[in-house]
């Protein structure tokens, strides 16, 4: 029977860790992933990253997770095969060839990149078109998702920022007896000010059907000569 403490438990996992930083000074880097298959498990990319981050900076980038390595593999067009130490390894060699990255470390190209990734995401949203008629041909052969056809309570929301908002739908939530609720009105900011160039729509029909899906290629629009008080440019996809 052996009594597992903090401190037993750390020893044993610095132990196996310092097998890692062992091969990294013999520069036996091919073989790391191994070792710590080895050593620490299988798929333990913190336990096995992390310390070798710390040791070695200068070859390891902050990123364990691969997943997201795979990601930003891809990004540059780089092989994501192997496994994660491999993973990063290629990265960061790849990445610190580069001239925009002489001046940065391990950290600053990590947050960089994360940073990029924030400003650049793409964002998907759902949106149940208005079927009466002949709106949603509309939509489709105009290129649009539109907003505000059956009603429209507030101002040009365009124009507004989020106080202002806030403080409109107060003055119409009370005036319509809390028949209205903040839920109903966001939905005209979320469609305003949200959902931005880049996005993916996707058109549905209760919960269960998608009847169209596009790119937002335009900025939203107000009072587009159309059936709708707010429209978005949307390039569709042909489905």
């Amino acid at each position: 029977i052996i009594l597992l403490t903090v401190d037993t438990v750390s020893h044993s996992c610095a132990k196996r860790c310092i097998k890692l930083i062992e091969f990294v000074e013999l520069n036996k880097l091919e073989e790391l992933d191994q070792i710590a298959d080895q050593y620490l498990g299988k798929n333990r990319n913190v336990l096995r990253g992390k310390p070798l981050y710390l040791y070695y900076p200068e070859k390891f980038i902050p990123i364990f997770s691969v997943t997201q390595l795979d990601y930003w593999l891809n990004f540059f067009n780089l092989s994501s095969s192997d496994e994660a130490l491999k993973k990063n390894l290629r990265l960061f060699s790849y990445l610190k060839s580069l001239p925009e990255f002489q001046k940065f470390d391990s950290w600053g190209i990590m947050r960089f990149l994360y940073d990029f990734k924030e400003k650049n995401q793409v964002n998907i949203w759902k949106i149940a078109p208005i079927l009466r008629g002949s709106t949603w041909a509309e939509c489709v052969k105009e290129g649009f998702i539109g907003i505000g056809m059956r009603w429209n309570p507030l101002d040009n929301v365009l124009k507004m920022d989020r106080k202002r908002f806030e403080e409109e739908c107060e003055k119409i939530i009370k005036l319509s007896g809390d028949d209205l609720k903040m839920v109903d009105l966001n939905q005209f900011w979320t469609f305003t000010h949200e959902i931005k160039i880049g996005d993916r729509i996707v058109a549905n029909v209760g919960s269960r059907e998608v009847i169209g899906i596009g790119t937002v290629i335009g900025e939203p629009l107000r009072g587009n000569d159309c059936s709708y008080e707010y429209t978005i440019p949307i390039r569709w996809d042909d489905l």
